[in-house]
């Protein structure tokens, strides 16, 4: 019963990572470095420590995949911060303006 659990599972877990990376790609500005692109998507926590959850024990695995679920947020590809906002927000209009060279 328990391997049918951990199947059913982790066939979630493959679900929603595959539907997380099929969205469309959203382009933002980031406050800390000034990239403008297409954001990546990280999970706070450690892939190699849900592993060793799941392999252990079921309860516990299942509540820190849910959580790593849970942090995924878009984050920086150039530096990593998640300082994010839309690059037609007044904040990032006026960071690009002082960063064009003027002709």
């Amino acid at each position: 019963m328990d391997i049918v659990a951990l199947l059913f599972f982790g066939g979630l877990l493959g679900a929603g990572i595959w539907l997380a990376r099929k969205r469309a790609r959203v382009e933002y500005y980031c406050t800390r470095c000034g990239h403008v692109g297409p954001a990546a998507r990280r999970a706070k926590g450690s892939i190699a420590v849900e592993i060793v959850l799941w392999l252990l024990f079921l309860l516990p695995g299942l509540l820190y995949s849910i959580w790593r679920l849970t942090t995924v947020a878009p984050t920086c590809r150039r530096c990593g911060g998640r300082d994010l906002i839309p690059p037609d927000a007044p904040a990032a209009q006026e960071a690009l303006r002082r960063r064009a060279p003027v002709t």
